[in-house]
């Protein structure tokens, strides 16, 4: 399966990004920082355009994901990756808020419970780009030591 080559290692199996903000301003900035960062970034303004690109293509993805959008909240978007296991496995999510000390109750268990973490606007952008390496580093591990107990099968 090919995934996109990774900056940091020389070429080796990485990730792929995806943006899911409905601000578009932030999430051309957003796109502009990891494409500039050597990923392959992807943009999406809602939660049901983010699970048909994650649909389309069958790679491992860190998914940077505003809370608030329309439709539906970034929380939803989360829920719906965790139920459907050929997307759980291979996606891992950067939550971003403004609104961090007003998140529900129900959200911070989430957040908690799926080991998300949460970076707050305004961010830093090597603080955003540090925990998105770590995230996908986590998903690329975890990948591979899952592949290699199920005979080496990969995504």
């Amino acid at each position: 399966m090919p995934v996109s080559p990774d900056p940091h290692t020389n070429g080796a199996p990485s990730f792929d990004i995806l943006v899911v903000d409905d601000d578009e301003p932030i999430r051309s900035a957003l796109l502009a920082l990891f494409e500039d960062a050597g990923y392959m970034a992807t943009g999406a303004p809602d939660a049901a355009k983010a699970l048909n690109v994650l649909h389309e293509r069958q790679i491992p993805y860190v998914v940077v994901l505003d809370h608030l959008l329309p439709m539906f909240d970034g929380d939803a978007l989360i829920r719906a990756i965790r139920t459907e296991p050929g997307l759980a496995v291979r996606t891992r999510v950067v939550y971003l808020t403004a609104v961090a000390h007003a998140l529900p109750t129900n959200v911070v268990q989430l957040l908690h419970d799926q080991s998300i973490p949460v970076v707050h606007k305004p961010f830093d952008t090597e603080d955003l780009l540090a925990v998105v390496e770590r995230v996908g580093s986590e998903l690329l591990t975890q990948a591979h030591e899952a592949s290699q107990g199920a005979g080496g099968g990969g995504w």
